[in-house]
C-alpha cells in the first residue's frame, strides 16, 4: 500500500514540474510582435533610434518629437505591455504630441525590434528603461515622465528611482508581486481552483532555474518605497482579473507622496482608457502637466497625496 502511495505522489510531483517547467518557458520566452504599426499612420513625424540598455542589451523604438521638431526640456517615456510589441501603443503618442511632449516608444527585451532571449517581467526590463532615458538625456532631455501599462507599468515603478531624470510615473494596470500576475494569467486561462497559486510559484521557480534570474526581483512592491519623491499615479480598472484591489492598494500604500490613485470600478486589465477615453486623458495630462510641465519654471510639486476612492 505504501509503494501505490509513493507511486502516486512521484507521478503528482512528476506532471506537477513538468506543467510548471512548460508554464515557466511559455512565460519568459520571446513574445511574437503585435502588427506592425508607424507614428506616420497616426500623422506623426518619427525617428526609429536603437540604444543599449544599462546592462549592455540592444534595443529599438521610435521617437517622436514634440510639435516644432526640437528635442525639449521633457518627454515621456511609453513601457509597452507583457504582449506583442510598442506597435499597439503607438497611438497614445498623439495625445501626448497634442499637448506639446515628445514621446520615446520601445521595446523591451525579448519583444519586437530589441534583442534578448527571455522575459523577466520587469526586473531586467528596467534596464531597458533606464537605457531610454540615457538616450533622451544625451539628446538635452533635463525631465521624464514614465507612462507604463501592466508589465511596462511595473517595470516604469522598478526604474524610476534610479534615473535622476525620471520624475514622474503613470502606471495603468500595474502588479504588486510577480507570484500574484502569473496567477491571475492562470486563473484567466484555466480552471485550478486551489492549484492555482502553486502552479504559479512553481512556475516562477522553474523559471529562476531555466533563466538564472530570481524573478521576485520583478516586484514593483519592493521598489516603490523608493520612487518618492518622484510624482505616482496609478490607475486601475476595478474588474481587473489579474490584479486584485489588496494588490493594487498594498502598491498605493507602500510608496510615498506625492501619489495618486484612481480606481475605474467598470473596467477590467487595461480597459481603463477604453472605457473612459476623455477621463483618463484628462487625468493623465492634468498629471503631467502639475509634475511635468513643458517649462522648467513651471514645475510644481503639487499637492503630496491624493485621496484614495473606494473600491
Amino acid at each position: 500500500m505504501l509503494a501505490v502511495v509513493l507511486s502516486a505522489l512521484a507521478v503528482v510531483a512528476l506532471a506537477y514540474g513538468l506543467v510548471a517547467w512548460v508554464g515557466a518557458e511559455r512565460l519568459t520566452r520571446r513574445r511574437p510582435p503585435d502588427p506592425a504599426a508607424t507614428p506616420a499612420d497616426f500623422g506623426l513625424a518619427f525617428e526609429d533610434v536603437h540604444f543599449v540598455a544599462r546592462d549592455g542589451v540592444a534595443l529599438g523604438g521610435v521617437w517622436i518629437p514634440p510639435p516644432g521638431g526640437a528635442v525639449g526640456e521633457v518627454a515621456v517615456v511609453i513601457c509597452p505591455g507583457y504582449n506583442g510589441s510598442l506597435d499597439a501603443d503607438i497611438a497614445y503618442a498623439a495625445p501626448l504630441h497634442a499637448a506639446g511632449y515628445g514621446a520615446l516608444l520601445f521595446d523591451f527585451r525579448a519583444h519586437g525590434r530589441s534583442s534578448g532571449e527571455w522575459v523577466t517581467l520587469g526586473d531586467l526590463e528596467r534596464f531597458d528603461v533606464l537605457g531610454a532615458v540615457d538616450w533622451l538625456v544625451a539628446r538635452g532631455v533635463q525631465r521624464v515622465a514614465l507612462l507604463g501599462f501592466s508589465m511596462g507599468a511595473g517595470t516604469a515603478i522598478n526604474a524610476a528611482p534610479d534615473h535622476p531624470a525620471i520624475v514622474a510615473v503613470v502606471a495603468d494596470g500595474a502588479f504588486a508581486r510577480p507570484l500574484s500576475i502569473v496567477a491571475g494569467g492562470l486563473r484567466e486561462r484555466v480552471r485550478l481552483g486551489i492549484l492555482t497559486t502553486p502552479l504559479a510559484w512553481g512556475m516562477l521557480r522553474m523559471a529562476a532555474w531555466r533563466i538564472g534570474i530570481d524573478l521576485r526581483g520583478a516586484a514593483p512592491l519592493s521598489h516603490a518605497p523608493r520612487v518618492a519623491p518622484r510624482a505616482l499615479f496609478l490607475i486601475h480598472g476595478g474588474r481587473d482579473a489579474y490584479v486584485s484591489m489588496a494588490e493594487i492598494r498594498a502598491l498605493y500604500q507602500a510608496a510615498g507622496p506625492p501619489k495618486s490613485l484612481w480606481v475605474l470600478p467598470e473596467a477590467g486589465h487595461r480597459e481603463t482608457d477604453a472605457r473612459r477615453p476623455d477621463e483618463w486623458w484628462r487625468r493623465v495630462l492634468d498629471f503631467l502637466a502639475t509634475y511635468v510641465p513643458l517649462k522648467d519654471d513651471a514645475w510644481t510639486t503639487g499637492p503630496t497625496e491624493s485621496s484614495v476612492p473606494p473600491a
